[in-house]
């Protein structure tokens, strides 16, 4: 059975379709199905989550916008380790499932239908709730160098991307500004998702013409969150 791993990139918006860029990098996406156990040893950890169902339709297509980016954007991890590509090298993206599903020989808009069906909403809430701030709608994208889950966030600071307000059309540009960024930093060092988080502001609101409601207040939208005490 396929796992699920999403990882994301650039804010240049020029092009993309490609996760790595030579000797850099790579993103990957992976399902996360309840109860699993998170692998270790990876380049940088980051979560597609929801803090609920979706209520309006808006909601509901930019969820299914969010999942199908992240699958049109990067390769699945299963396929990308083997190749042989080295854990350390990859950003590994999850997307909570209540079962993992195998997904081969479905098409890419049946394929997010198929996840968003199966999300795991109360695990993603659970993880929202760790933090201390409210996080209570979604999408948001929380990145960490080591596996965060409802009663593991780990110590200091996570990057946290909120898609809230994103129209479903302008989901792609964020993901693909993500994945272009990530490709380029090492996560072993103690700054570099710092420095993710300045040039993701930096590359959203250069593009402010392109989707203004993307980059509305972007210091808000990129920045750092902590967990509860």
């Amino acid at each position: 059975m396929r796992k699920l791993i999403p990882v994301f990139a650039s804010v240049l918006l020029l092009g993309s379709g490609c996760a790595s860029a030579p000797g850099g990098r790579i993103t990957a996406w992976d399902q996360l199905p309840r109860n699993a156990a998170q692998p270790n040893g990876f380049g940088l950890y980051s979560y597609l989550l929801f803090a609920h169902e979706p209520v309006t339709p808006t909601e509901q297509a930019r969820y299914l916008a969010a999942v199908r980016e992240i699958l049109a954007a990067t390769p699945a991890a299963d396929q990308l380790l083997a190749t042989g590509v080295r854990s350390s090298r990859i950003n590994l993206a999850l997307i909570p499932v209540t079962t993992g599903r195998d997904l081969d020989g479905l098409s890419l808009d049946d394929r997010a239908r198929e996840i968003l069906e199966q999300y795991d909403y109360a695990r993603a809430a659970a993880i929202l709730s760790m933090f201390n701030e409210p996080l209570t709608r979604g999408p948001y994208i929380i990145s960490a160098r080591s596996p965060i889950d409802a009663d593991t966030v780990g110590v200091g600071q996570h990057l946290m991307q909120d898609l809230t307000y994103t129209t479903p059309s302008n989901v792609g540009r964020w993901i693909n500004a993500f994945v272009t960024q990530a490709r380029h930093r090492n996560y072993r060092r103690a700054d570099s998702v710092g420095r993710l988080m300045l040039e993701l502001r930096n590359g959203l609101s250069v593009v402010s013409e392109i989707a203004p409601a993307v980059v509305t207040g972007v210091e808000s939208l990129v920045k750092w969150v902590a967990p509860k005490p």
